[in-house]
Parts: structure tokens; C-alpha cells; sequence
């Protein structure tokens, strides 16, 4: 097969993909996000996709800095096995990704789809959200959370914070690793130039273990109840 072939071949394999992922796409919802990967370990190519209502009564008037209107339509996160010709749906998470815009911060870029990412590797499912303003230079904080597939659900592995002053580069990192229950802080970072860096460890009391479809990626693990009403009653009010 020449070079050329190869592309081509590739890219239709992809776009079929594609394809056949939208084909999975709740009606009245569309796809915002997607990435490829082995979960399960059985040699095909699973999806995790990102969909997102269509409702124009989510959408908010803005008179702050920013967007004029603020897309405030909830998303949801499905987890797609793949099958011999075709996907299956394994998982739906309702509410469990931060919307396009916030209403306390209209100037915020959209975590996942302009600042983060969702990667699959070695049946690891990580989801990194970044929250920074496009507004000005100020403080900016990254969400990363770790899940690993075990039996039938996605267990919180790991979770990472990283605080970081964006005028001036400082930067606060915290590593919680629930398996072992423990949690790492680094501080003295600097983005802009070389510094010495502080680490801490601390054992952590952990009592059961959390899952993907129990908490909200939009909230910080330790912060679940309050963050979540929050969100739901910012979806809900009119500005």
C-alpha cells in the first residue's frame, strides 16, 4: 500500500468512527467532545463522548464583560463500548461536566472543549478541565481526575489541582492518590523560572470509594454537595 493509500484509508476508518459515534447522539443533544481508546482491554477502540442539550431556554442573557449570551445547557458524559459493527452505550453521567459558560464568570473559556482534554490509556479514563478567563491574565485552576474501569463502573483512582497566579507563574500542585490514601502538595512552582520546589505527603482517611457516576466533574472531590447545588441553581436563574 503506497503512502498516500494509507492516509486515505486511515482517515475514512476515522471518519467512519465519527460516524458511528453521532449515530449514539440523544436526539435533541449534540456532540461537543470525543476521544478514542482501549477501556476495557479487549483490543477494540472504545469512546467516551461529551453531548450537550439544544434547549434555547438555557441560554442566558449576559450584561457583564464577555459573550452576550451565555450557553448554560447542561452536558452529559456517555461511555461507549465498541462492539463487532457497532457501539454500545456502558455508561451516561447527567450533569457531570461544567456547562459552555458560567454565569458568576461569563469571561471563563470552556473548560473542556477550549482549555481541556479527556484521554484513554491503559484503561485509565482521564478528564482535565481547565478553568481560565479570556478576559484577563489572572488566576487560572486545572481539574484533572483519574478513573480506571473495574467491573462495571469507573472507580476515582487519582485527582489534581493545580492553582496557578498567571501574571506571576506561582503555582500550587495537590496529587491526591485515593488507592493509597494519600495526598502530595508541591509549592514553590514557578511557570516562568527555575525555583525550589517544596513537596509534602499526607496519609488521608479515606472512607468509600467514589465513582464516575456518582460525582460531578465540576465540582472538586471534597467539594460535591455545596458545588453541585451551586451549579444547578446557576443553570436555572436568570441574569
Amino acid at each position: 500500500m503506497h503512502f498516500n493509500d494509507y492516509v486515505f484509508a486511515t482517515a475514512a476508518f476515522a471518519a467512519a468512527k465519527v460516524e458511528l459515534i453521532n449515530g449514539m447522539v440523544p436526539e435533541g443533544w449534540i456532540l461537543v467532545y470525543y476521544a478514542l481508546g482501549d477501556i476495557n482491554k479487549d483490543g477494540k477502540s472504545d469512546a467516551i463522548m461529551v453531548v450537550e442539550n439544544t434547549d434555547r431556554s438555557y441560554l442566558k442573557r449576559n450584561t457583564l464583560t464577555g459573550p452576550k449570551v451565555l450557553n448554560m445547557n447542561p452536558r452529559k458524559m456517555m461511555v461507549l463500548f465498541q462492539t463487532e459493527t457497532n457501539y454500545k452505550e456502558v455508561l451516561r453521567v447527567g450533569n457531570s461536566f461544567p456547562t459552555e459558560n458560567s454565569p458568576d464568570k461569563p469571561c471563563l473559556a470552556d473548560p473542556l472543549v477550549e482549555a481541556g482534554e479527556i484521554k484513554i490509556k491503559d484503561g485509565d479514563i482521564k478528564v482535565a478541565l481547565n478553568y481560565k478567563s479570556k478576559c484577563s491574565k489572572f488566576d487560572a485552576t486545572e481539574h484533572t481526575f483519574n478513573f480506571h474501569y473495574e467491573g462495571a463502573r469507573f472507580r476515582l483512582v487519582g485527582f489534581d489541582e493545580m492553582k496557578l497566579e498567571r501574571i506571576t507563574g506561582n503555582a500550587t500542585q495537590y496529587s491526591i492518590d485515593y488507592v493509597a490514601g494519600q495526598q502530595k502538595t508541591v509549592t514553590g512552582i514557578n511557570i516562568y523560572e527555575k525555583t525550589k520546589k517544596r513537596t509534602k505527603f499526607e496519609s488521608l482517611k479515606l472512607s468509600t470509594p467514589l465513582y464516575l457516576d456518582e460525582i460531578s466533574l465540576a465540582c472538586a472531590p471534597n467539594n460535591q454537595i455545596a458545588c453541585s447545588e451551586k451549579i444547578n441553581q446557576a443553570q436555572l436563574s436568570d441574569l
